[in-house]
């Protein structure tokens, strides 16, 4: 019998049919769940009990019926049956899959992390981390807050990355999200006095801090235009405009705090 304890939301990951669905399942949080297809099975499949996890508002070709375990199916070797891989509060975050220097894409691909795919989205994480240090500034109000939407977008951008197929359904940067940081942008240039000439990277911590997180966001955006045709144009784009919006950021930032901008003496 499967059980799942916990207030969750649970990422559907299925190949051959679609996209992730999300569903919410109520109590408390400690992990994913994940439903692969595979062409084959050779043995029948536990159901799932009532009072465990319900699939609600699936897509009908799956094979499932909500709480009344797995449905059955005529030619079973041909027939697509889900395995649903549930990580609990007690297992780890061990899973030995990557030990041999691989890693797996949405869609059930797998690629070397050496990957030029991989050393983009590796960088899209480090600046997310970056990010995170920078919140633990005392920012205002208002910085913080689109700090925290760009974290959130930056997520997005990271299923882009890891899903090369267009076809797989999955969140992605749309021009809404290029929209958004093209308005910030604005809003900046026109509280700024203009620049003369080009400054040191610095001022205040939380200044210095955006001028590193503008320098990760351009190496995300060269692996991203490596990466040529496999990625969408919005996702390079996005990257673009974000490296802008960080150095403006970290102008502003400094200003707020009274740092001095410095030229560049040559």
């Amino acid at each position: 019998m499967i059980h799942w304890e916990g207030d969750i939301t649970v990422h559907i990951e299925y190949n051959n049919v679609g996209g992730p669905v999300r569903h919410g399942v109520k109590g408390k949080p400690c992990g994913i769940g994940i439903i692969h297809f595979l062409s084959s099975i050779p043995l029948p499949l536990p159901p799932v009990e009532e009072g465990g996890i319900l699939l609600r508002d699936a897509s009908p070709l799956l094979p499932w019926r909500r709480g009344r375990g797995w449905r059955k199916s005529k030619g079973i070797s041909h027939f697509a049956f889900p395995i649903l891989h549930l990580f609990s509060c007690s297992m780890s975050i061990v899973t030995k899959t990557g030990d041999q220097g691989e890693t797996g894409l949405v869609g059930g691909a797998r690629i070397s992390k050496a990957d030029a795919r991989m050393h983009a989205i590796g960088s899209v994480d480090e600046l997310n981390a970056l990010l995170g240090v920078l919140l633990a500034e005392q920012l205002p109000a208002e910085i913080a807050a689109g700090v925290t939407r760009i974290q959130n977008e930056l997520f997005t951008l990271g299923a882009d990355l890891a899903t090369p197929r267009p076809s797989v359904k999955v969140p992605r940067i749309t021009q809404e999200h290029i929209a958004g940081l093209e308005a910030w942008i604005a809003s900046l240039e026109s509280a700024l006095p203009p620049l003369q000439a080009f400054i040191l990277p610095g001022g205040s911590r939380a200044g210095a801090l955006l001028h590193s997180a503008r320098t990760v966001c351009r190496r995300a955006e060269r692996w991203v235009v490596s990466l040529d045709n496999t990625v969408s144009e919005q996702s390079r784009i996005y990257l673009n405009r974000l490296s802008d919006l960080l150095f403006l950021l970290a102008r502003a930032v400094n200003r707020e705090r009274g740092a001095e901008e410095r030229e560049v003496e040559y």
